[in-house]
């Protein structure tokens, strides 16, 4: 395998001082990347790749770095999910419906990683419209990982923790993930956020279910994620869930680095307990349903995090027996009403042959969605007929409250953060995304590939991240 010139860094950080002090050129780097990226073309990781694009940025970086303006994330190599739209670049959501499209603008979290100097070297695999968890719905096809012997969570992952784990990139930018084969990011070993909900612009993110969409950034260690979601966070009067306030603070760019910052010269002020007063939370519904393997690699991390002054407590959130009906019902709805768009007349595939207009949507609605698609599609509709209306969609939306609430008691009353395993999409994981709440994916410790999660409260994201940067360094 090519070993890309990035790879000789352990941090963005590190990269981004390189490229400040010219002691390795953006040009360099991209040209390096790139051959590792074609080596592993047969992957099918990346699904949109174009080297004078890339050498474009590159070249016009090192203008920049000259000129003493290099950026926080100066020649990071970064991919994007192929939801997420790219001046430039095709951008099909793997989706036959959306074949050949090419945005004519930037997403703002695209736009924002660029100023800051990151790289784009492409669009990376996803399911279709973001619908499952493993690629398995996507229309270039499944990943084609080279070992087929390693265990079938680790093969599962989708295109942009693929693409981390294997070296090609540093980080990514990635959306959520709904399937009950979901197997965390950390099933490649790399590091994913979900943010609250209004800390990352949404805007052009093609839709799936806007209320939970979101762009998640992904690395391979809890610096790296900080890194890239400082730089992409902030308000954005396009997006109109982005919020202007974060916890009484100008939503700006910068603002979780400093949240980081704080929260580990906190931790350092104790040093041989760093993480003393934190109440680590497990549920004790979700253990009920892990495999053995997240049991253990669980206790194993509760008991390093309360050798760091952590304490463990448990934890029962109420109304999460109805999390995943309620994630199910609100997703098919919103996915529905969203891709209605779709209809061959203003936006997607045309089909070819048809007999009227009825018939033309139709066809290219047959012609351009997936099996995965249609049945959300089919179902959305159903929850949003008149019938059915007020006993599903509205009932969902009230259940939703509920667990919402009751995420934010436990969080407040009962502890800190709370400490999953992530090997499955679960009812606890369904729960925080349909309050909102930020949550990251990092891998356990050991030779096994288990995934857990930390959950916190509204605006905690800088305290995860600085949690789960102690637990990394401390068992590195």
């Amino acid at each position: 395998m090519t070993t890309p010139l990035h790879a000789q860094y352990d941090s963005i950080d590190a990269l981004a001082q390189a490229i400040a002090d010219k002691r390795v050129s953006a040009a360099d780097l991209a040209q390096s990347a790139m051959q590792a990226i074609q080596a592993q073309a047969s992957t099918n990781i990346f699904v949109h790749v174009d080297t004078d694009l890339t050498t474009q940025q590159a070249l016009e970086l090192d203008e920049q770095a000259a000129k003493g303006q290099a950026g926080s994330l100066a020649g990071a190599p970064v991919a994007h999910n192929d939801r997420i739209v790219t001046q430039g670049w095709p951008t099909t959501a793997a989706s036959a419906m959306l074949a050949g499209y090419v945005s004519p603008f930037d997403a703002t979290a695209v736009r924002q990683a660029n100023q800051a100097g990151a790289i784009t070297f492409g669009k990376v695999n996803c399911d279709e419209f973001g619908m499952g968890a493993a690629d398995e719905t996507s229309a270039h096809g499944a990943l084609h990982l080279a070992d087929p012997s390693s265990p079938a969570q680790h093969r599962a992952a989708g295109g942009a923790a693929a693409a981390v784990s294997s070296g090609l990139v540093m980080a990514a930018l990635d959306t959520p993930a709904d399937h009950d084969a979901y197997p965390g990011a950390a099933s490649h070993g790399v590091t994913r956020l979900h943010g609250t909900r209004g800390l990352v612009s949404r805007y052009g993110l093609v839709a799936n279910a806007s209320t939970l969409d979101q762009i998640c950034p992904v690395a391979r260690h809890a610096r790296d994620v900080l890194a890239l979601a400082d730089a992409i966070s902030g308000f954005d009067p396009a997006d109109g869930t982005s919020l202007q306030q974060w916890d009484g603070q100008a939503n700006n760019p910068g603002h979780l680095r400093t949240a980081f910052n704080a929260a580990q010269e906190q931790q350092d002020t104790t040093s041989h307990s760093p993480l003393a007063g934190l109440r680590v939370g497990t549920p004790d519904a979700q253990l009920h349903h892990a495999d053995p393997q997240a049991t253990q690699a669980l206790e194993d991390t509760l008991s390093h995090l309360e050798s760091l002054g952590a304490q463990r407590v448990a934890v029962s959130p109420t109304h999460l027996d109805h999390a995943l009906a309620t994630y199910r019902v609100l997703a098919a709805a919103e996915a529905s009403s969203n891709l209605s768009r779709y209809d061959g007349v203003h936006f997607g595939h045309r089909a070819t042959q048809y007999q009227d207009l009825s018939d033309m949507i139709a066809r290219s609605r047959q012609e351009g969605f997936g099996d995965e698609a249609k049945r959300r599609i089919l179902l959305g509709t159903y929850f949003l007929s008149e019938a059915h209306y007020d006993g599903w969609y509205v009932q969902a939306q009230r259940m939703r409250r509920l667990i919402a609430n009751a995420l934010a008691h436990t969080l407040h009353t009962d502890c800190d953060l709370m400490l999953a395993p992530d090997t499955t999409f679960d009812a606890l994981t369904a729960g925080s995304m349909l309050a909102g709440l930020p949550a990251v994916s990092f891998a356990a410790a050991g030779a096994s590939p288990v995934s857990l999660k930390l959950i916190g409260r509204h605006f905690a994201d800088a305290h995860l991240l600085a949690v789960t940067d102690r637990y990394q360094q401390t068992t590195a």
